[in-house]
């Protein structure tokens, strides 16, 4: 007995499939899942759409192209009949199938206009059989009888024996394969054989698997897979995905306040990384990063690095105190420095007057693990030795602790750790004195955009006494100006003058005025006014002399400080003093003893006892 086939093809168009029978119909199903430039899909919207099938490639000659208006479903999928559209170019009927290859463009206008703003291309991998059969009237017939397999031409009644040579039911060598091709037959004689396409949507946070396939996909789309003769009658089953990947958020903030911050409904008061976890609106797993950075009252806004890995802002003004009251606060300018007036020569507890130039470590603290730690007490003015070798003036750790710096467990000897600054912010532990190697490193090794200091002096300003008072309302104040890792110059100010100049800067190199200084500290500067030394109760060199405490030992007698100042021929000179016994770079004077050849790091000038500036920083990295 022999068996008849009619072919029938399953044809796809991607992105869409049409099944065409022996009987063709003059017609393609498209299919197509609609996204906008943004990767969103169109959904439940009227669209326009322009299909045109161009010949030798996708920018070749349009044989044909027909529009329509399809809506797509909450998918963003919508279905059209290729050749049953409004005909733009020739006619679908006129397609000649077999002067390929072909290429389908598709075209939509998400707004339902003519403004065809997403296209897509592809090329027609196999011609439509059944529609090249219907033109040319012919109908090719595949049969088997046995183990012979026939072909019969289309228009003809001639029968070709498949394998060639076999006819009659003859073999060859080949013919072994007859009993694949038949179970391959088998799956197709029926005509009710017609392959399955089973459509699916899914949607997934940032990445997803198919099972069908075990494929990882990244990006949202129309994926298809099909099963060789895998439905129940043998016919091939072909999945097709309609996927989209919604992403997770991960978005990172920062934030630079001042005194606090209340993010995500906690309220943040302490400069770090936060992190918040959530939902976002896909229902994808999200997380949100906040780099908090703390200001508090009575910082600057200019960033300083002090070393590889951290940064400051100095406080607005100079360190003061009021002994009667026990009060803490910054000076209101920071050019404001009292000097030899009032304050800084009326030490003692019932002084009224503000000073400030202090003895090393005097916070108001005691170390009570440190019995030698004699004076600690912001108005103490004793300059004597007290006779014992590890604290030579009672001020500062002693140097029997294992805490030797204003750090650590001697930390509470740091004005700025226990004490409120009452314009700093009013709370205890955000502040603190640099140290020797960061003062160091802030002058000579930091990486700037213009500069790191020159000298200076502002003009016009007021001089302030200790008790509040004008002392002189047209008064030049002489100091040091730091300048910011990445400061810029503000519009209308010109550049500074001498530069990083450690060795022969002028204060005169520099006159600013008022209004010149208000843009650059607005710019981030920083003004060191030189406000003088005490020994005791006597106030040397101000308007000179600048000296700054670190936190830093030397021994028994001394600490590190910047010391800038003024020497004969009125040359000014920068001494930070914060290395080693062997100042290296720095500017340093030498001893009253040429013939020993080693130079000096000037101790007398940072005895403990003595009364320098204060000038506290906060760490915000």
């Amino acid at each position: 007995m022999k068996k008849t086939l009619f072919f029938f093809l399953l044809l796809t168009f991607l992105p869409f499939a049409s099944v065409l029978r022996a009987q063709a119909p003059q017609a393609v199903t498209l299919q197509s899942v609609l996204r906008d430039a943004a990767g969103r899909l169109v959904a439940n919207r009227n669209v326009s759409v322009l299909i045109s099938l161009r010949r030798g490639s996708n920018t070749g000659t349009v044989v044909y192209s027909e529009t329509h208006t399809p809506t797509t479903n909450q998918n963003g999928l919508y279905t059209v009949f290729f050749g049953r559209g409004t005909a733009v170019t020739g006619t679908f009927a006129s397609i000649d199938w077999a002067q390929g290859p072909y290429y389908a463009t598709v075209e939509a206008d998400p707004n339902g206009g003519s403004n065809y703003t997403l296209t897509v291309s592809h090329p027609i991998v196999s011609v439509p059989y059944a529609l090249y059969a219907d033109q040319t009237k012919e109908m090719q017939v595949l049969a088997y009888s046995n183990d012979t397999l026939y072909l019969r031409g289309g228009n003809t009644t001639t029968w070709v024996y498949l394998p060639a040579g076999g006819g009659g039911g003859g073999c060859v060598p080949t013919c072994g394969k007859v009993d694949t091709i038949r179970h391959q037959l088998d799956s197709l004689i029926n005509l009710s054989c017609i392959a399955t396409v089973h459509y699916v949507t899914q949607s997934a946070c940032d990445s997803f698997t198919w099972p069908v396939n075990g494929q990882k996909y990244l990006v949202s789309g129309t994926y298809t897979y099909t099963h060789a003769r895998g439905n129940a009658k043998g016919c091939d089953s072909i999945e097709m995905m309609m996927l989209t990947i919604n992403r997770s958020s991960h978005n990172v903030e920062k934030q630079n306040v001042t005194g606090f911050l209340t993010w995500h409904g906690t309220t943040r008061s302490t400069s770090g990384t936060y992190t918040y976890s959530y939902n976002n609106s896909y229902s994808c797993p999200s997380v949100d990063t906040l780099k908090l950075i703390v200001n508090t009252a009575g910082s600057l806004p200019g960033e300083f690095s002090v070393s590889a890995t951290k940064k400051i802002r100095f406080s607005k003004g100079n360190l003061q105190h009021q002994a009667s009251s026990g009060k803490w606060r910054f000076a209101e300018h920071q050019y404001d420095a009292i000097k030899d007036l009032y304050g800084n020569t009326n030490m003692g507890q019932t002084n009224t007057y503000y000073h400030d130039l202090f003895g090393w470590g005097t916070s108001g603290y005691q170390n009570l693990a440190d019995p030698l730690n004699y004076y600690y007490r912001a108005w103490d003015n004793n300059s004597g030795e007290t006779g014992n070798g590890f604290n030579r003036y009672g001020y500062g750790p002693s140097t029997n602790m294992i805490d030797k710096n204003l750090t650590g467990a001697s930390d509470i000897n740091d004005w700025g750790v226990p004490n409120a600054i009452s314009n700093g912010g009013l709370q205890t532990g955000k502040w603190r004195v640099l140290t020797s190697a960061e003062w160091n490193y802030l002058f000579m090794t930091r990486s700037v955009n213009v500069g790191r200091f020159c000298f200076a002096q502002i003009m016009h300003i007021q001089w302030l006494r200790g008790d509040g008072a004008v002392n002189n309302a047209d008064y030049t104040q002489n100091g040091i100006i730091l300048l910011p890792d990445n400061f810029v110059y503000p519009a209308g100010v010109s550049a500074l003058n001498n530069l990083n100049n450690w060795d022969y800067g002028w204060y005169t190199d520099n006159p600013i005025s008022l209004d010149g200084w208000a843009a650059l500290e607005a710019a981030g500067a920083v003004f060191l006014p030189a406000a003088g030394f005490r020994i005791g109760t006597t106030v040397y060199s101000p308007n000179s002399y600048g000296r700054y405490w670190s936190s830093t030992f030397i021994d028994a007698y001394y600490s590190y400080s910047v010391f800038f100042h003024n020497t004969s021929p009125t040359r000014y000179h920068l001494m930070p003093q914060a290395s080693t016994y062997n100042e290296g770079s720095w500017s340093i004077w030498p001893d009253n003893n040429p013939s020993s050849g080693r130079w000096t790091h000037s101790y007398w000038n940072s005895r403990r006892c003595y009364g320098m500036s204060v000038r506290l920083v906060q760490d915000i990295q």
